[in-house]
């Protein structure tokens, strides 16, 4: 029988082979980006560089990105947009790109339709098809890869990269393969590391200041993201998607392990988005709004010069999502019965769900608006919104107050800001016409002195917004990561393994420490019993 010593060291050998295992596998599968950026070299001018930026064909992830490419080209920079596109709408982004004088490229095609994709996103409101959206988003992610590899293995290479969150697996990827710098841009907070403190994860729908079930839903959430459908896309999802496209599984997209150490650029500001420490590599700069760089169709713009002064309405449910008839009813009956001034971005296919109800002479339909352009405009009072991330800081950058219903996905975590940033936000399974009455009814009202508080809780968020630079900030940013790199900001714990980094380690040898310690007090104070204990018997023996 093996003794206590011989024990001892077969734990303490089993231990050590353990963490050596771990290591090794943190450092092949989770091994964040370390400081392994292309760096050009300082430079006393800054010369002309020739910028991609990569997008989906969705209004809410190529929008942001298209500030930055309009505030690049005019700095005299070579700005090429890619983005995939829909086969049944072949048109989007292309046509918005054009108009801002900028080359476009297409990157493909993705991977579902128009319809396709809006039949998933159905399905995910109402719960039968919680997977879809993010095998699409991932298919997607992975199919740029395979487009943009083939195209930087044929032609020069760009001086840097600004990508959409969206395809973050293949930015990252891009710059391990070619080593050219990348820059990423996203809209939430949630994508990047978490404090100590609870703090909402992405598609929990939480504020930052959560009561005791909050916060175990947190963690669910929090752990059905981690550990199910993060190892799901990795192991199962990517590689199939790969090996569509020919290509070895070994090869494929990092994971979001991978992703903290990139140069990052994130479109929101506290006062809207829940405060919280951000690594060096991240910026933080507001809503990136550029009002003059979307036409205003002339009939729109006379309309709304027409209309007293904040005394319009704006309506804008997304692009993606699906108006039936019941989200219909609400907006003509909830609106119709404030009697304000509405406008309607809705789509043609869905302004037939409005046969059969009464309409009133004060709503104007539009298939398309441009939004930006619009909530600048002096007669809108307020908008209606989805809860998308740019439409509802983009009415807050204009001092404009939202009225969120948010219908799926990450619209929740937006709507769950704009009810902490003190708006009305109404859940869209249960809203009736008069409840979105009422909310509209107090974003627009009057005040004492002509301002209500939602509107002054508006114009305090506007100005928030302003010190924390906008788009030339997010382009400053771009400047610098492709002329010096970003080494400078990458932070020594990315390149530790996970035992290390968090102190497990050390912690681990300090217990043994105490415990030893312990152990030897133990037995000091044992043997000195025993001893007083013996001397005491001998004593009586001997008397």
């Amino acid at each position: 029988m093996c003794s206590a010593n011989c024990l001892g060291r077969q734990a303490f050998l089993t231990l050590l082979a353990i963490l050596v295992f771990l290591s090794n596998f943190a450092n092949t599968y989770a091994a964040p980006v370390n400081a392994r950026f292309k760096t050009l070299g300082p430079k006393d001018e800054l010369p002309r560089l020739t910028v991609y930026v990569i997008s989906p064909p969705f209004a809410g992830h190529y929008i942001p990105l298209l500030s930055i490419a309009s505030e690049l080209h005019l700095r005299g920079h070579n700005v090429t947009f890619l983005a995939q596109v829909q086969r049944d709408n072949e048109d989007v982004p292309k046509r918005s790109v054009s108009e801002a004088g900028i080359a476009f490229r297409a990157l493909g095609f993705t991977p579902l339709n128009k319809t396709e994709l809006e039949d998933i996103v159905n399905q995910t409101r109402s719960g039968t098809n919680l997977l879809g959206a993010v095998k699409h988003f991932s298919e997607a992610d992975t199919s740029a890869y395979v487009d943009l590899d083939k195209l930087l293995t044929h032609e020069p290479h760009p001086d840097v990269l600004v990508v959409c969150n969206v395809y973050r697996g293949m930015g990252t990827s891009i710059y391990r393969k070619h080593g050219i710098p990348v820059v990423l841009n996203y809209m939430l907070e949630n994508y990047f590391w978490r404090p100590h403190w609870p703090y909402p994860v992405l598609g929990s729908g939480l504020s930052d200041r959560m009561t005791f079930p909050q916060r175990l839903k947190n963690e669910l959430v929090s752990f059905v993201n981690s550990y199910l459908i993060e190892p799901y896309l990795v192991r199962t999802h990517i590689p199939e998607t790969l090996r569509k496209h020919g290509l070895n599984p070994r090869n494929g997209l990092r994971t979001i392990f991978d992703m903290h150490g990139m140069p990052s650029i994130l479109n929101a500001a506290p006062g809207f988005d829940f405060p919280a420490p951000l690594p060096p590599n991240v910026i933080q700069t507001g809503p990136l709004t550029v009002p003059t760089m979307q036409a205003f169709p002339k009939p729109l713009q006379a309309w709304l010069d027409s209309k007293p002064v904040k005394s319009v309405v704006l309506v804008s449910l997304g692009t993606v999502n699906v108006i039936d008839e019941r989200i219909a009813r609400l907006i003509v009956e909830g609106l119709g019965a404030t009697r304000v001034n509405v406008l309607w971005a809705l789509r043609g296919v869905y302004q037939e769900t409005l046969a059969g109800l009464n309409v009133p002479s004060t709503f104007r339909l539009k298939e398309w608006i441009p939004q930006r352009a619009v909530l600048a405009h002096r007669a809108v009072a307020a908008m209606v919104t989805h809860c998308g991330n740019n439409g509802v800081q983009e009415a807050l950058a204009n001092a404009v107050p939202p009225v969120g219903i948010p219908f799926v996905a990450d619209q929740t975590d937006v709507g769950a800001r704009l009810a902490a940033a003190g708006f009305p936000v109404l859940n869209l399974a249960t809203v009736t016409p008069s409840e979105l009455t009422s909310a509209v009814q107090k974003v627009t009202s009057a005040g004492p002195d002509g301002v209500n508080e939602y509107q002054q809780k508006a114009q305090r968020l506007a100005r928030i917004f302003r010190a924390y630079g906008g788009v030339e900030k997010a382009a400053d940013f771009v400047e610098h990561i492709a002329e010096v790199g970003s080494d400078h900001l990458q932070m020594a714990g990315l390149s530790m393994p996970w035992y290390v980094r968090h102190r497990y380690d050390t912690g681990l040898f300090l217990l043994v420490l105490v415990g030893l310690l312990l152990l030897g007090v133990v037995k000091l104070f044992t043997g000195v019993y025993k001893g007083f204990r013996a001397l005491v018997s001998n004593k009586n023996k001997t008397d």
